[in-house]
């Protein structure tokens, strides 16, 4: 009987990690269905090293009746982002950045938002990475923007009715040592 059980156990252990990819292999799938009809990434094949270039837009469902979609680029806001503290920052291939962003926006808008809306909820952001050299489209992890390095961490961090705390590390209000120092 307990051999039994063990032998369930262990091929549900080898049988977890396949299930779970599966389903995300199979909302991917769905995923570049719903766009491919509008998405042209054809004709970007003629272009040396598009498969470097995989775009990340944010893609959030403000209203789902009125089928209004806020969508952001993700390399060209934070490009922007960094452009303000950083005047000689460079994107390298910027025009054709904001092409693929043009054409990715464009795919979007035009596909039927019934067909992707029950992937994700309303009003959550999703990230998706476009590849144009395969014409997939995948989920994808939406990265953190560029900090000023000029910033200090601790700006971000300091709650508002402790001053002295920095996240959960108490730090000591400064100490006026009692002992003088003498001229010899």
């Amino acid at each position: 009987m307990k051999s039994n059980i063990i032998r369930i156990n262990v091929w549900l252990l080898i049988l977890w990690p396949f299930c779970v990819f599966g389903n995300q292999s199979g909302d991917n799938a769905k995923l570049t269905e719903s766009f491919k009809e509008n998405w042209p990434y054809e004709a970007f094949w003629a272009i040396p090293r598009i498969s470097e270039l995989k775009p990340i837009v944010s893609i959030q469902l403000v209203d789902f009746k009125e089928e209004k979609i806020e969508i952001k680029c993700i390399e060209l806001d934070y490009f922007e982002a960094r452009k303000k503290f950083d005047s000689e920052a460079v994107l390298d291939r910027q025009p054709l950045h904001r092409l693929l962003c043009k054409t990715v926006k464009r795919a979007i808008q035009k596909s039927r938002h019934s067909e992707f809306s029950d992937l994700f909820d309303e009003s959550e952001i999703v990230g998706l990475k476009f590849d144009f050299s395969n014409g997939r489209v995948e989920f994808a992890e939406i990265p953190y923007p560029p900090l000023d390095p000029y910033t200090r961490l601790e700006d971000f961090f300091v709650d508002e009715n402790h001053q002295n705390k920095f996240g959960d590390i108490d730090f000591p209000s400064e100490y006026v040592s009692e002992i003088k120092e003498t001229t010899l």
